[in-house]
């Protein structure tokens, strides 16, 4: 297969609340977890930096990601964040208690 000059490389997605990198060369797809992955320019990504808010991967803590195109490089971060002022601004909104709780749980 002949390989298209100007083809990108990296496309950058989300609004899922879980990060994932999944890589694909050829017809070969493989999941990353890496919290560095290094881009290799034969290869194509699609990249979700998680969620600053509601993670739904199991981790409470805000994800989020740095990706320097000189260097070609995707680095994924995690941070803690105040959960128990997140969650009781949640409370004194009106909002149903449980969009609270699953803060903590990263759910």
């Amino acid at each position: 297969m002949e390989e298209l000059p100007n083809r990108p490389t990296v496309c950058f997605y989300g609004h899922t609340h879980r990060w994932d990198v999944h890589r694909a060369r050829g017809n070969a797809i493989a999941q990353e977890r890496a919290e560095d992955i290094p881009i290799a320019r034969e290869q194509r990504y699609l990249i979700n930096p998680g969620a600053v808010g509601q993670p739904r991967d199991e981790d409470p803590r805000a994800s989020f990601l740095i990706y320097d195109a000189k260097a070609r490089n995707v680095t994924l971060y995690r941070t803690a964040y105040d959960i128990t002022a997140c969650q009781t601004k949640i409370i004194r909104a009106g909002l149903p208690a449980w969009l609270a709780q699953r803060l903590s749980m990263g759910t």
